[in-house]
């Protein structure tokens, strides 16, 4: 039961570090184009 409950924690935690990836690198490209006009 441990293992299993580290491994869906190191899953969770890979997954949200994956979505914040690629949220942030549209989010930069965002900001870019609203800076310079």
């Amino acid at each position: 039961m441990r293992h299993r409950r580290r491994a869906l924690l190191t899953a969770l935690i890979g997954v949200v570090m994956l979505v914040s990836l690629l949220t942030n690198l549209p989010w930069h490209n965002l900001q870019q184009a609203t800076l310079s006009p």
